[in-house]
């Protein structure tokens, strides 16, 4: 992964990124001892859904891509979660006066 992240390039929120894996490493760990479906879909999903979470959260903080509110009307914080799930093309089509939209 570090070998991708030097021949893509380097950003600032790369220490984010692989700290990221340091929950999901524990998570691994609480799964070693009772290896059952049930367990198996749990750690699947929080792991998954902690990295989308974190690395989300640290994008709006850490750059003016987005505003820094939390409100969903105004890109804020909810826009950057909603935007991520989204097709971009689709985002730019019902919010055609954000920053993202004629960002390019």
């Amino acid at each position: 992964m570090f070998r991708c992240d030097i021949v893509l390039g380097l950003h600032a929120l790369i220490p984010v990124t692989y700290a990221c894996f340091a929950p999901i490493v524990c998570l691994g760990f609480w799964l070693r001892r009772q290896r059952r479906a049930g367990r198996i879909g749990v750690a699947a999903l929080t792991s998954s859904g902690l990295f989308f979470a974190i690395t989300d959260f640290a994008v709006w903080a850490d750059t003016n891509m987005y505003l820094k509110t939390v409100a969903a009307n105004n890109d804020g914080l909810v826009s950057r979660l909603y935007a991520a799930r989204c097709d971009r093309s689709l985002w730019q089509i019902r919010h055609p006066e954000s920053p993202q939209a004629t960002a390019g």
